[in-house]
């Protein structure tokens, strides 16, 4: 068993990583963008982050024919299998968030921001292997 990637992948809440943290600083102005986006717009990016599962971001070296993730870690069936697991829980975890926020009839801005506070205190090494800050740029840039 790859006990490396498993405790990569089970560390939760130790921190925010050093990106994230700068994000903080400017969080407000970003979300003012989420939040001066039309009710209806903000709805269907609210329901579309918070369905799906994440995705490896994954490198391929057609010379060698192997396939890394983000981090280099060579991918394994057992590694794949434990990236979905902790994928999947990710996503129902989104999905909990957006459905409390519609339930509590909070704006589809406010569950678009709750999102993504859920997924910034994912770790640091999941939020890398799923490009992260690149899909959290399309909601605040």
């Amino acid at each position: 068993m790859n006990t490396s990637f498993v405790s990569s992948l089970d560390t939760q809440n130790r921190g925010l990583n050093t990106s994230i943290e700068k994000k903080s600083s400017k969080e407000e102005s970003d979300f003012s963008k989420i939040l001066n986006l039309s009710t209806e717009v903000a709805s269907e990016y609210a329901k579309n982050l918070a369905s799906g599962i994440d995705l490896a971001h994954v490198d391929l070296d057609l010379k060698t024919q192997t396939a890394t993730y983000a981090g280099g870690e060579q991918i394994t069936a057992e590694n794949q299998t434990l990236f979905a697991q902790k994928a999947t829980n990710i996503a129902a975890g989104r999905a909990a968030v957006y459905q409390a926020d519609v339930a509590s009839g909070k704006s589809p801005q406010q569950a678009i921001i709750d999102i993504i506070n859920y997924m910034n205190n994912q770790s640091s090494e999941y939020l890398q292997l799923t490009n992260w800050e690149h899909i959290e740029k399309f909601y605040t840039e």
